[in-house]
């Protein structure tokens, strides 16, 4: 769907606004976005949770687009699935009954293993739990997404700072100029 011919304003929830790469977002796309925190930042526009699976429909009406910066790398495998896939499944099911059209996670070249040479045709193969736990995700927002729920995942390497989301900024950037979901055909 274009946003524009729909008379649509593209509002971005931004669920992780505290993280380094949410924080990017919310700086880039000021009079766009919707941050969602777990303490205030004293951000415009912005929602906070005592836990993000407390968040609800309410938090975000109208957004049209989420991304999920939420994630967490050296815990227990409980906790892992609790963040990294259970907190997805209930992000998709807020997201779905806000209407929003596109959903981003943020996931991690690690749902590949220990592959040397990654590209269109690498097989996803998690050796450790923060692996399996970032595919297993992937997989619940596949399984959500229809044509009126667009999804992308984002295989991230590493996040360095300002200088290692260019692509992710470029990608939201593209979204919101052309009021679409925008999905790239190769690297990005």
């Amino acid at each position: 769907m274009i946003l524009a011919d729909a008379g649509l304003s593209p509002r971005i929830a931004i669920i992780g606004a505290a993280s380094s790469l949410g924080a990017m977002l919310v700086t880039a796309f000021p009079d766009s976005s919707i941050p969602v925190l777990r303490a205030s930042a004293g951000l415009a526009n912005e929602v906070i949770v005592s836990d993000y699976k407390d968040l609800s429909p309410s938090d975000i009406g109208g957004c049209t687009h989420v991304v999920n910066c939420v994630g967490v790398t050296k815990v227990s495998a409980n906790v892992l699935r609790r963040v990294n896939v259970d907190l997805v499944a209930h992000l998709i099911e807020v997201s779905k009954a806000v209407g929003a059209l596109h959903f981003l996670q943020i996931s991690s070249f690690s749902v590949y293993g220990n592959i040397r040479h990654i590209d269109r045709s690498s097989a996803a193969c998690p050796i450790n739990d923060y692996g399996r736990s970032k595919l297993a995700a992937e997989q619940l927002l596949i399984d959500a997404s229809s044509a009126n729920f667009a999804m992308a995942i984002l295989r991230l390497p590493a996040i360095f700072g300002a200088g290692g989301v260019d692509k992710l900024m470029s990608l939201c950037q593209r979204w919101l100029s052309l009021g679409a979901f925008v999905k790239p055909r190769a690297d990005v």
